[in-house]
């Protein structure tokens, strides 16, 4: 990123939610860490953790582009082709629990497609929702659930749940979910940002600034350059903002300052 990040409307805002995850889940041994923290021990257990690649492709439908943006991770679960479907929401509401389905089958069926066009077995497709968004997830666990209808009948509509992971939910210990993010630092950063990026608070931002300063990783600035540009974007900080926020977590900001100011403070 090169612009400096000055007042930015809502659309822009979505953006950089989606250039963060991105960033993060497109490296190996975070999507690696992530999952290992995220998935039920039934699936970890089984998955080929040693064997993961990516899906660049994005399957989005345009019309969802504004409140979506998904991420597909392949592997294998009992030496089968496995597909996990990260479908990342992001946007303060989703239009209706409908459009997270329909999204997920739309998925579902292009590759289920695609492997029957090349005469091979049928993979396994695992979907998971990363939700941060203000509102509550409203979102029926399954997909018969959206249909009201009498019991006789929904034995006979197509059904498929998917995992969720919701960091408004997500309450758990930094030193604990560290532990189990195997010491991933900068995993661990970018899940407190998620959780914490529509929030008006400073108590979580200064612990992540100190997770920061006592792993040393402002001596390798551009491990973190983007988490904290999205910091700055996303709270509209100002450098009177990141002085209070360094002089609260009881750091001397006074070296880090000016490289944060020239890049992206106006």
């Amino acid at each position: 990123m090169t612009d400096k990040p000055g007042k930015k409307d809502k659309t822009n805002k979505q953006d950089f939610h989606d250039i963060l995850v991105k960033h993060v889940l497109g490296q190996e041994v975070n999507v690696r860490d992530f999952l290992s923290f995220v998935l039920p021990d039934e699936i970890k257990q089984r998955l080929n953790f040693e064997k993961i690649l990516y899906d660049v492709t994005t399957y989005i439908s345009p019309r969802y582009r504004k409140n979506f943006s998904d991420l597909v991770v392949k592997s294998e679960i009992d030496n089968r082709t496995t597909d996990i479907y990260i479908l990342i929401e992001h946007k303060s509401g989703f239009n209706t629990p409908r459009a997270v389905f329909v999204q997920i089958i739309k998925y579902i069926y292009l590759m289920l497609q695609h492997d029957l066009d090349e005469d091979k077995n049928l993979r396994i497709v695992i979907p998971l929702v990363l939700y941060h968004g203000k509102r509550s997830w409203t979102v029926p666990p399954s997909f018969r659930d959206l249909f009201s209808v009498h019991e006789t009948i929904k034995p006979f509509i197509i059904d498929f749940r998917y995992l969720l992971f919701n960091t408004g939910k997500w309450n758990e210990g930094e030193d604990t979910a560290l532990k189990k993010m195997h010491n991933n630092v900068l995993l661990l950063s970018f899940l407190l940002l998620l959780k914490t990026a529509y929030e008006t608070g400073t108590v979580v931002i200064e612990k992540i600034i100190k997770l920061w300063y006592n792993n040393k990783l402002f001596s390798k600035f551009n491990l973190i350059e983007l988490y904290f540009q999205y910091l700055v974007y996303i709270r509209d900080m100002t450098e009177e903002d990141l002085e209070e926020l360094f002089e609260r977590a009881g750091i001397d900001g006074g070296k880090i300052m000016p490289t944060i100011v020239d890049k992206w403070i106006e």
